[in-house]
């Protein structure tokens, strides 16, 4: 296993998580409909959609989390 995702969700409030657990960069699918919907990154700010082709690229020991 090189990476980990999951979701938390309460109500309407959601946080979506994708971590890479290796020394390489690891591009990542979703095709579970949990993850997919329109969320915010965290940290940037930036919004994103996740759909069943959405691929995510994640740096070696890197991590993104969403919320919505």
């Amino acid at each position: 296993m090189n990476s980990l995702s999951f979701v938390r969700a309460k109500g309407k409030d959601k946080v979506f998580a994708v971590f890479n657990l290796s020394k390489a960069p690891q591009t990542v699918s979703f095709k579970e409909p949990l993850f997919l919907g329109k969320y915010t990154d965290a940290f940037s700010k930036q919004a994103m959609e996740f759909t069943q082709t959405t691929e995510l690229t994640i740096p070696a020991w890197g991590f993104r989390v969403f919320v919505k």
